[in-house]
């Protein structure tokens, strides 16, 4: 019975069809190059893309933090839930391309009426039997059903993915941020050091007789507003800090970090790649393309509603009177039986399922297009705001030096009574401005990586990803 059922099973499913589109993978038409982007006048280099995240960011403090947001962060943990919830629901829809076998154990003892069967006996049943059910995948609708669960099962982890690389973003520009506040707030101390010396020279004149007492309250005025921006700069610390501990999964907690943002070092000549690229390695861009490949699944199971289906059934036991004859062979029965449902009316319920699953399709195919335009968007908008920080850094440095040598000019023509102490004090602005702003722009410039990291797919490889499950359990079949 069982290689009779075995048999009929076989020869129906390699027999059977499966219809509706098969899908493959879109090859949209690509740029040569990024919008913004200056590679070829810069000559070739290092591809953003071939470099993992412990090789960007090379700061040790910096990859042990990361290190640990990778491990403790719960919205990974999430990810990785979502992960093994979907590969479980690929296993329910996996389990329906078997027939079903319960096994089924019984005994009744009956006594009849006397009044209606003439005959007043207790009878004994015992039962061990095997129901057998199973739906033939006549037009494979199940094996589409299949193909669906496994888009979900890998988007889900392609979405991990893109968890963890938001999160390793997120913690470096987290990094970056306390670093340069460290770096602001190290330039207002040192600033207030010099204001105060500046103070106790001003009052030391005024009582020579060399100044007036403007010139004290002048001094006073800079040294109140230096050790006024402090207090500022120290609650962006605390707020960051605490930021960081919850990207790690911690407790808002202080972080020792004794880097600063000098000490921070990129690989040299660091480039984009081709945009083609991002097809491959942006999370969300595999994210699309499974998003497609489930929709055209879907319209397959649509059309496959069309088409009648095909139910077996069968019983393979015994069945005797005394319970130590169960398996005797005299005793034994079995039952195969058979189905075929076809549609014939249902008010056009399966012409709507139909058109909802095509436009379903269409609309994953807007989605993997605009998904598209929207990544070459952003690596742009990256690529534009990493040259431009190289330049901003670069020109503000150049505006440092020379605010630095303008205050040491200043104080010698100060001292020869050349200049008013006024221009001293603008002197010292000016340089304090421009240190401020060297810090913000190599802030702006670490920053701009981290996004152009983010927007390129953050050097992740397709085999970071478990592997597609239809191809390791459908091989068997």
């Amino acid at each position: 019975m069982m290689q009779r059922l075995s048999l009929i099973a076989l020869a129906l499913l390699v027999s059977s069809c499966m219809v509706g589109p098969d899908f493959e993978s879109p090859e949209p038409d690509m740029p040569a190059e990024f919008y913004s982007s200056t590679e070829n006048a810069q000559g070739g280099g290092r591809t953003l893309e071939e470099l993992a995240w412990w090789e960007l960011f090379q700061d040790p403090q910096l990859q042990s933090l990361i290190d640990t947001a990778l491990k403790n962060n719960l919205d990974v943990k999430g990810a990785l839930v979502a992960v093994e919830t979907a590969r479980a629901r690929y296993g329910i829809e996996r389990s329906n391309l078997f027939p079903t076998v319960d096994l089924f154990l019984g005994s009744e003892r009956e006594n009849s009426s006397l009044l209606t069967d003439g005959n007043d006996s207790i009878s004994n049943t015992q039962e061990l039997r095997f129901n057998i059910a199973w739906e033939v995948d006549l037009w494979g609708a199940r094996r589409r059903a299949n193909e669906a669960a496994n888009a979900i099962y890998l988007s889900s982890s392609y979405a991990l993915v893109g968890t963890q690389l938001s999160l390793i973003s997120e913690v470096a520009d987290t990094y970056i941020g306390i670093l340069a506040a460290k770096g602001r707030l190290q330039i207002r101390e040192n600033t207030v050091f010099a204001r105060e010396r500046a103070l106790v020279i001003a009052d030391k004149r005024f009582q020579g007789g060399l100044t007036s007492k403007l010139e004290v309250q002048q001094s006073r005025v800079e040294l109140a507003e230096a050790r006024a921006g402090i207090v500022d700069i120290e609650q962006d610390i605390f707020q960051l800090q605490s930021r960081l501990s919850i990207l790690l999964g911690e407790e808002p907690q202080a972080f020792g970090i004794t880097s600063s943002l000098l000490d921070q070092e990129l690989p040299e000549g660091l480039v984009a790649g081709v945009p083609v690229s991002i097809l491959k390695n942006r999370p969300d861009m595999m994210q699309a393309e499974q998003a497609l490949q489930e929709a055209t699944a879907r319209l397959g199971i649509a059309k496959a509603a069309y088409y009648p289906r095909l139910n077996i059934t069968g019983e393979l036991g015994f069945e005797t009177e005394e319970f130590s004859d169960l398996l005797d062979s005299d005793g034994q029965k079995w039952l195969v039986g058979g189905e075929l449902l076809t549609p014939l009316f249902n008010a056009g319920r399966i012409r709507a399922e139909d058109k909802i699953a095509q436009l379903a399709l269409e609309q994953a195919g807007l989605d993997y297009q605009q998904t598209l335009l929207d990544s070459l968007n952003e690596v742009s908008v990256a690529l534009n705001r990493y040259h431009l920080s190289q330049r901003r850094l670069s020109e503000r440095e150049v505006l440092e030096e020379a605010s630095r040598a303008y205050l040491i000019l200043a104080i010698k023509r100060y001292r020869n009574g050349v200049l008013a102490y006024i221009d001293v004090l603008d002197a010292q602005r000016k340089l304090l401005d421009a240190e401020l702003s060297v810090n913000e722009s190599k802030e702006i410039q670490l920053k701009s990586v981290v996004e152009l990291y983010r927007a390129l797919g953050g050097g992740w490889q397709p085999e970071d990803v478990p592997v597609d499950i239809t191809a390791a359990d459908m091989a068997g079949l």
